[in-house]
């Protein structure tokens, strides 16, 4: 009776665990499996109630040639539903059904009536939604194309991907069918996406498939949104007829196409680069062995961008000091301007002294310049920009800032391995110890011997003729 009674209480809680599971599932969202529908069977001609609520997914693929994560790009997208196109036929698996037979049908146009949008960003449901990154809250992890990187990059949680919920909890659709809506995606407001730096793929539109039937309990002459189940959604790049072939997303996520050898990765993509700057000293080993360092500034500049941006730092190699870029700002951005103690880089007997600022957008120009602050010396300055000479060598006295040296914008994309470069070289100008009073003394010995010499013979010619 004992071991009765304890079995008892163990099919009771599995009872309520299995209803728990089964009320979260119906309050959660549905989502797409890649590259397939939800819903679709699992047992031949038995459709399983899916959550009224799906979840789609927007991603931004970015770029960085050291594989870095980078700060997002300031942008915010929206997102409206629409009636979609009616009388595209429908054709299913012959799997799918006992008589090995596919069933087709013709689409719906969808119900757009109290159907709702939130997303990760926007929780006011409403017939439409936004969707925003933030630079000043948002990282990317980067990736190159064709690799583990970009999948691991873009995982749900990884800051490249967010979601859209659409809700059909309260949709009244009237009919047993495939109702297709068209979902399409902007940038909100009057921004663009070169105001965000974002490089847009221009698929900008979805076409969503509803599978709708009547509900298995509480179905009267379906005028109530609890009479309706959906049991399947499938979203497309294209609106047109739908096999089991047609090619399916997930949202407004990358995707490939390929053609013969080539594959092309359509989605938004942010590219961006880093660039290291560095101090070399020559000449002048008391400098380098106290590590002594030149006060420097960074300009970053492009007009394209008129949205925030924030660019990372680290240190490459000591000594260096640095206030930390602002956390967010909009371009032209400069550290350091008065050329003071915020940003200083030298060298040491360990090395040269190095920082690199990571994620700067493509397109972006970087201006550097240092200051001289060592009192009583004058050095000789040469700057390179990656593997090329800048400027010729120049002097640069005690106080006095050099020229600005700079790095045109780059242009990058998923294919630049390129991690750009700034170095200044300054060697100590000595001064010769040859003063005026020595240039000039030999010719004033070689003078008084002539005059001595001319005195002479004068006396000389004299005698003579007496």
């Amino acid at each position: 009776m004992k071991n009765l009674k304890k079995l008892g209480a163990l099919l009771l809680a599995l009872t309520l665990i299995l209803s728990l599971g089964a009320t979260a599932f119906a309050d959660g969202e549905a989502t797409l499996p890649t590259g397939d529908a939800a819903g679709a069977f699992t047992e031949q001609d038995t459709p399983i109630a899916q959550s009224k609520t799906l979840r789609i997914y927007k991603s931004i693929l970015a770029y960085n040639a050291d594989s870095l994560d980078v700060a997002a790009p300031t942008i915010t997208y929206s997102y409206s539903i629409e009636a979609g196109s009616a009388g595209k036929t429908v054709t299913d698996e012959t799997s799918d059904h006992a008589t090995g037979t596919a069933v087709s049908t013709t689409t719906l146009a969808g119900v757009v009536t109290d159907l709702t949008m939130t997303s990760q960003t926007n929780s006011t449901a409403a017939a439409s939604t936004t969707l925003k990154w933030e630079a000043a809250n948002d990282t990317l992890k980067t990736g190159s194309d064709d690799t583990a990187a970009v999948t691991a990059a873009n995982a749900d949680g990884a800051g490249n991907k967010k979601y859209v919920d659409i809700n059909f909890s309260n949709v009244v659709f009237g009919a047993t069918g495939v109702y297709r809506y068209k979902l399409t995606e902007a940038i909100d407001g009057t921004d663009t996406y070169s105001a965000s730096g974002v490089t847009d793929d221009g698929s900008n539109v979805r076409y969503l498939d509803v599978y709708v039937k009547p509900a298995a309990t509480g179905y009267n002459n379906g005028s109530t949104a609890a009479e309706w189940e959906i049991y399947g959604y499938a979203l497309f790049n294209e609106d047109g007829d739908v096999t089991s072939a047609t090619a399916k997303t997930t949202g407004f996520v990358d995707y490939s196409v390929t053609s013969g050898t080539d594959t092309v990765t359509y989605g938004d993509k942010y590219y961006t680069y880093n660039v290291s700057i560095t101090k070399n000293i020559e000449g002048d080993p008391s400098m380098v062995a106290v590590g002594h360092q030149f006060p420097f500034s960074v300009k970053f500049t492009n007009a394209a961008i008129t949205k925030a941006v924030k660019i990372g730092e680290a240190t490459l190699q000591a000594p260096v000091t640095s206030a930390r870029t602002p956390a967010a700002a909009a371009l032209p951005l400069e550290i350091n301007s008065t050329l003071g103690a915020d940003l200083k880089i030298g060298e040491n007997t360990s090395g040269c002294g190095t920082i690199r600022y990571i994620g700067v957008p493509v397109g972006t120009k970087v201006e550097v310049q240092e200051k001289n602050d060592v009192a009583g010396t004058t050095y000789s300055l040469v700057t390179k920009v990656d593997t090329a000479d800048a400027s010729a060598a120049a002097l640069i006295a005690y106080n006095a800032n050099s020229a600005v040296t700079e790095l045109a914008a780059p242009t990058a994309n998923e294919n630049d391995t390129v991690s750009h470069a700034v170095t200044f070289t300054n060697s100590l100008a000595l001064i010769s110890p040859t003063g005026v009073v020595l240039r000039v003394a030999p010719y004033v010995l070689m003078l008084a011997a002539g005059i001595v010499l001319f005195v002479l013979s004068r006396k000389r010619r004299s005698r003579e003729e007496v």
